[in-house]
């Protein structure tokens, strides 16, 4: 489910703080619990004919490994 929020803030982030331009790529990296914003990210820079490259990365492996350092 997409949330009317998510878009607007999506689509501010794409046009007016990134002022994507077609033809770029831009980098989402996010966790999983950002999945619903990085959904509505991308789909804001494909309406600005940029290129959007995802990375996801799992919050528990990175809780897990932090709590393993000395």
């Amino acid at each position: 489910m997409r949330f009317d929020r998510l878009n607007i803030l999506a689509e501010r982030m794409a046009g007016y703080s990134l002022k994507l331009k077609p033809g770029e790529r831009c980098m989402i990296a996010a966790g999983h619990s950002a999945l619903p914003l990085a959904r509505a990210f991308a789909d804001a820079c494909l309406k600005a004919g940029a290129v959007p490259l995802t990375y996801f990365m799992d919050e528990e492996m990175t809780r897990i490994f932090l709590a393993s350092l000395p």
